[in-house]
Formats: structure tokens, sequence, C-alpha cells
């Protein structure tokens, strides 16, 4: 290995359903991180977002390529089908050898050529190995190494099959874990060329992204106001949303004046748009219309977090992670998070943190009843929690043991 060599890097991120969230904002920090001595970025999206500009501003080469999946090659050319009978069986074959084709040809030489267009040394999957099999196949052909980051757990993300588990443990090289859940999560499912690299944020860089927007003239929140809650991430039945309305509802009777922010959009037009509805309903129900704000998606997260006095994360089904606690610790505000997942890593209960049983709606209500009347411990947990990210989930380490994995495959 000749660690004075720069090699160029190609992140993949392959998420398309036009939403930014956890993981770009990883990509971002990481990207920002590198040793430019030693590592060139390309980053590949699939759809121009609000991040593309910041990637930029890095000096790094963005590559926007819509046309690059099967979907949109059928919506290109999928009028041809018609021509294929109007047989249901006759159809469907032609559907089946269409999408056999529109693979061959991506697989074959769009994504090929980029690697050799921009002389990749290193593919990196950012998302999770529920891609594209081509991104692991052209690395593999053209002797690139690839590593895949792993953000989710296997049920959420992909059932994986005999074959599909084949390709992870053979065309992978290095399959990188966001926490010790998510790799006994991928050994329970038989992948085993894995290493945990927790995510990591900047303190001080986050901290210096409050640009001091007036959050409470937008929701008029007055100085009586209090307690501010809020819970920030897409809206999606499993991030439980629902268990801190009638958290709320409980609470309103010792304090009036109680808000609960709900920051953020549900990602799609159907599951979790439904429970968006749901969520609405609930709130008009339990007649908490003055006392739960949904803010809809918001770009200025520092702002809105450093007006809470107190983060709420709420998962009911484990968190591969959570991102937005270290967002809540960098700002030292008191977080409640449910105890399985990736919040049992990050916070220690009691002292950076409060860890609650998932889905339990008493359990919730107490522990934001016990911050709001002891301001001095929501204080001193706010600033334990930052020492703890600062310490243990800085931006340096993640980049740091990410650049060691990338110099020990040459």
């Amino acid at each position: 290995m000749d660690s004075h060599i720069q090699r160029n890097i190609l992140f993949i991120e392959d998420n398309r359903d036009q939403t930014v969230g956890g993981s770009y904002f990883s990509l971002f920090y990481l990207v920002r991180g590198l040793n430019r001595e030693k590592f060139l970025p390309f980053v590949f999206f699939h759809w121009a977002n609000d991040l593309v500009q910041q990637f930029e501003k890095l000096g790094c080469r963005v590559i926007i390529r819509t046309d690059f999946s099967v979907g949109a090659l059928k919506n290109k050319y999928g009028s041809i089908l018609s021509h294929f009978g109007q047989h249901r069986s006759v159809r469907r074959l032609s559907q089946r050898i269409f999408s056999a084709v529109a693979w061959l040809s991506i697989a074959c030489f769009k994504y090929p050529s980029i690697l050799r267009d921009n002389k990749i040394s290193l593919v990196h999957i950012n998302n999770s190995f529920k891609v594209d099999l081509s991104w692991m196949l052209v690395p593999k052909i053209l002797r690139v190494k690839c590593v895949c980051h792993q953000r989710g757990f296997v049920e959420t993300s992909l059932k994986i099959g005999s074959f599909r588990r084949w390709v992870i443990n053979h065309w992978i090289d290095k399959v990188v874990c966001i926490s010790e859940a998510v790799r006994k999560d991928c050994q329970k499912h038989g992948v085993f060329n894995c290493v945990v690299i927790h995510n990591g944020l900047d303190a001080d860089n986050f901290a210096g992204k409050v640009l001091g927007t007036d959050i409470r003239r937008q929701f008029r929140l007055s100085e009586a106001t209090y307690p501010i809650l809020g819970i920030v991430g897409n809206i999606k039945h499993w991030k439980g949303q629902h268990v801190v309305i009638d958290a709320v509802a409980r609470l309103r009777g010792n304090f009036p004046a109680i808000r609960l922010l709900i920051v953020g959009a549900p990602p799609d037009k159907e599951k979790s748009y439904q429970y968006f509805l749901e969520l609405r309903r609930r709130v008009e129900n339990l007649q908490l219309q003055e006392n739960v704000i949904f803010t809809g998606y918001r770009s200025d997260i520092p702002d809105i977090i450093d007006n809470l006095d107190i983060l709420v994360h709420s998962s009911v089904t484990p968190e591969p992670f959570g991102r937005v606690i270290l967002e809540g610790m960098a700002l030292k505000k008191p977080v409640i998070a449910t105890a399985h997942g990736g919040p049992l890593e990050i916070i220690n209960s009691g002292e950076s943190g409060i860890l609650v049983p998932p889905n339990d709606i008493q359990a919730m209500a107490d522990a934001i009843k016990f911050l709001a009347e002891d301001k001095y411990a929501a204080h001193r947990i706010g600033e334990s929690g930052h020492n703890f990210l600062v310490e243990f989930f800085n931006s340096k380490i993640n980049v740091d043991k990410t650049e060691n994995v990338y110099l020990s495959l040459f």
C-alpha cells in the first residue's frame, strides 16, 4: 500500500424517494472530513437535492443521473411493450425481458463508464446492501474496491436471500455498520464482513448553523410557553410520533402551555401519509390543536432544536442509530429516547440522556415531567450529553475510522 497515492472514491447515494434523510448528512460530514491528500471524492445521486450545492462547495464532483434505473428506462421506452400483445402472460414475460435487458444495459455500459471516466479506485455505497446489485457487480468486474454502509436493519430494508447474501459476502470488501445493533443484525442474517463505525457529528459546526431564526414567533410561542418538546424526523409509524402526542395529552393538566413540535413530513403518499393523517385526527380527538404543531419539512433544524426545552426520540421499533440524538446533544438539549437499538449505544441513561421503554406512553410522560420540573437536572443532562458527544461521537473519529477501512483494502 502506498499511502501517498490519492485515490478517487465514488460515493453512491441510492435513495430515490426524493427525501433528504440522515444518510445524506452522514455522507456530507464524511466527505467534508476526508483527507484530500489521500482521497478525492465523487458523489452519485439519482435526483437533484438540496445538498448538491453543499457537496460542490466542498470541491466534490457531483454526478446526477435520473435515468440510471430500470424504472426510468421503462418510463422512457415502455411504450414498446404495447406491441407484444394483450395477453397477460405475454405482457408479463415481455416486461421481465425488458427489465433484464435494461438492467444489463445499466450494469454493462452506464455504471462502468462512470468508474472508468473518473478513474475510480473505490466505490462506497452509502445506504445499504439493498442497493441495485449493479453497484456491487461492476466494481468486482473492474477490480475496484467496494465498501457498503449498512444504515438499517435487514428486516426493515430487505429480506436477503441466499444469492444476495453470497454477493454481499464475496463482492463487497467491507460492510460498515452504524451501530453494534446493526452489526449483530447483519450477522444474524449471515453477513459477516462487517465493522462498526458509529455516525459522528461536529458539535461546534452544528451549533454554528444556528442562524437565530425566530422560531418562537413563527409558531406563536410566548415566554410563558413551557415546556417546548420536539420530535424531529420523517413521519413514519415506527418513529413513534403518536406516543409523544399521547404523552402530551397526559401532561397537559400539569403544563397547560406545553407545546410539541412534530418536525418533518411523510416521505411518501401511501402508508406514511396515512399515518400522518391519523396523527392529525389523533390531535383533534384529544383536543390538542393548541399544544401540537406540525411544522412540515424544515431545513433549519439547528434553529428548531435550539428553541426546544427537550428533544424526544420515540421510535417504537429499534432505531439503527439516531443521528438526531447527537444533534440535540450538540446544542446541549436534554434528550429522551427509547431503550432499544442505536440509542442504547449513544445514551447513558440518567447522565447523557434518559432512556424509556419503547411504546410506553406513561414512561415517556414521566420522563418529560421530570425534566420539565427539574431544570437543574435538565441542564446537567444537556451538558453531560454534549461532553459525551465530543468525546465519543465527534465526526473526526468517524472519518478517521472510515479512512482506515479504505486504506486497509489497498
